[in-house]
């Protein structure tokens, strides 16, 4: 559900919402920025802020 919220569910959204573009491989950078987008939702939808 997060993937989807977060409009990271498949290499296609990610590219047309973020702008990764889906041929090449994730950088360190935007592993950790598509990471965070996910966490921000379930930290929302579970009331929590706490870091992992």
């Amino acid at each position: 559900m997060a993937q989807h919220a977060a409009v990271i569910c498949c290499r296609g959204c990610i590219q047309k919402r973020h702008g990764i573009k889906k041929e090449k491989e994730f950088s360190d950078r935007e592993i950790q920025f598509l990471v965070g987008l996910s966490m921000e939702w379930i930290e929302g939808q579970t009331g929590t802020d706490d870091e992992i």
